[in-house]
């Protein structure tokens, strides 16, 4: 008489492991990986450069001139936005709509609390704060996109009528509110939530050792490159709607 074979044990799951989840399927992996590369790089590069350039505001009317003036002629400046930027960016928009379209969320939310490993919940929780930031993104864009149209021709003799019509519509308020200000800083925070957390998620696909020092030491170095972005775009506007940024500066509206 034979005895019963045992019953087959579940190989025990690893926290640094990525959960299950949070894995695209076979079908999506092609396009996720496209989606990724279009973005979480080039919106991270453009957004820190970016936000750096308005920065200068902090010198007055014409170091911003300077620093935002076109290097290029015109089409080569617009060969180059278009190639490094805006194709980048909306390929990288169109396949994120579709992935929202096409692909269910990767978990429900209330089956993390108990029995689900905390790896998984931390990456649903990031996926939930990437596309959040990425809604409110999309709309502060086309309202940006919108001012940026109504602003003066770049002329370097219109550098102090530039200068002080986006002074004047970030300091603008309405019933006592900046609301024009308010927006902007929105829609900066916005970008860097997405970004930063695009590059981590970016990052846990590239890490050669999958280990939660390795996750630790990712996340601290997209924290930190979030943070001093969310700083330069902080002191632009404040700059740009005061007159005063982090630290004291000379007279904004100054040559």
């Amino acid at each position: 008489m034979t005895a019963p074979l045992p019953e087959p044990r579940s190989a025990p799951v690893s926290e640094s492991a990525s959960p299950p989840a949070s894995r695209e399927p076979a079908a999506q992996a092609p396009f996720e990986r496209v989606r990724r590369l279009f973005g979480a790089l080039p919106l991270a590069l453009f957004l820190f450069a970016h936000l750096a350039l308005q920065a200068s505001a902090h010198f007055g009317a014409h170091a911003y001139e300077m620093a935002t003036a076109q290097l290029l002629p015109r089409a080569a400046s617009l060969l180059v936005s278009t190639t490094f930027v805006i194709v980048p960016l909306v390929v990288h928009a169109f396949l994120g709509v579709r992935t929202l379209v096409v692909r269910r969320p990767p978990a429900p939310i209330g089956s993390t609390s108990t029995n689900a490993p905390s790896a998984a919940r931390k990456a649903i929780s990031l996926t939930l704060a990437r596309r959040a930031a990425a809604i409110v993104l999309a709309v502060f864009l086309i309202g940006h996109l919108v001012h940026v149209a109504m602003l003066p021709p770049r002329d370097p003799e219109l550098a102090r009528e530039t200068f002080s019509q986006l002074s004047g519509d970030l300091s603008r308020t309405v019933a006592g509110l900046p609301l024009v200000a308010l927006g902007y800083l929105l829609g900066v925070a916005a970008a860097v939530v997405h970004a930063a957390s695009g590059l981590y998620a970016f990052g846990l696909r590239a890490l050669a050792s999958d280990t939660p020092r390795a996750r630790q030491r990712l996340g601290l170095a997209c924290f930190g490159w979030g943070a001093l972005t969310f700083a330069l775009g902080v002191h632009a506007v404040l700059v740009l709607a005061t007159g005063v940024g982090w630290v004291a500066s000379a007279p904004a509206s100054g040559p």
